[in-house]
């Protein structure tokens, strides 16, 4: 929130993205969801699922495939499942604390932000 010039609540618990990123966070962690209007992305570790809602996720493993060029949702259904189970459960979960949803403002973002939430895994 800070790259992005935005005020961080005291409240606000958070993950260190950069971390994550590099594979610098605990082994037991929870898994990070990003969601847009009818997409998301959900990370694991060096697993990363990603969908367009009503279409077959992707899945790559970013510690071996970087750029995500492979998707091996098939080969790998262990992963798949357990990632496409945390996304459904954290949404759910939002879903409840949220009651109603909230106006939202959009942020706008620079190219190089966006490069940056681009190769972290964000939703594109």
């Amino acid at each position: 929130m800070t790259a992005l010039g935005l005020a961080v609540p005291d409240s606000l618990e958070g993950t260190d993205l950069y971390a994550a990123a590099h594979g610098r966070v605990p082994v037991v962690t929870p898994p990070l969801v990003a969601t847009a209007p009818g997409r998301y992305s959900t990370r694991l570790g060096s697993w990363l699922l990603r969908g367009e809602l009503g279409k077959q996720p992707t899945l790559c493993a970013v510690d071996v495939d970087p750029a995500c060029v492979n998707d091996v949702f098939d080969q790998r259904t262990f992963a798949a499942r357990a990632l496409w189970l945390a996304t459904f459960r954290a949404e759910n979960a939002a879903l409840r604390v949220a009651g109603r949803p909230k106006d939202k403002q959009p942020v706008v973002l620079d190219p190089d932000t966006i490069s940056a939430l681009t190769v972290w895994g964000d939703v594109r």
